[in-house]
């Protein structure tokens, strides 16, 4: 994930959708973030996060989804990025 090249990955696109179950550690989920958002200049981004334990890591960015069920991985929140 942090070796990925997004800028070229994503060049192609207007819109990304990052979807995240938690699958890695804080460190991952914010230097990942961080390397999309600035490969992804005027583009919107949105971040699907299920089971938001770093939900702290998206304090600056507005929460445009909630979902909560009884499965811990059926909360989930979608954070505008940029727009």
């Amino acid at each position: 994930m942090n070796e990925a090249d997004y800028k070229k990955m994503l060049a192609s696109f207007d819109v990304v959708i990052i979807f995240n179950k938690n699958s890695f550690d804080r460190a991952t989920t914010e230097n990942t973030l961080e390397l999309i958002k600035q490969a992804s200049p005027k583009k919107s981004v949105f971040y699907i996060y299920s089971n938001p334990v770093f939900e702290a890591s998206f304090q600056d960015y507005k929460c445009i989804f909630e979902m909560q069920g009884w499965h811990k991985n059926w909360n989930t929140k979608v954070f505008l990025i940029s727009a």
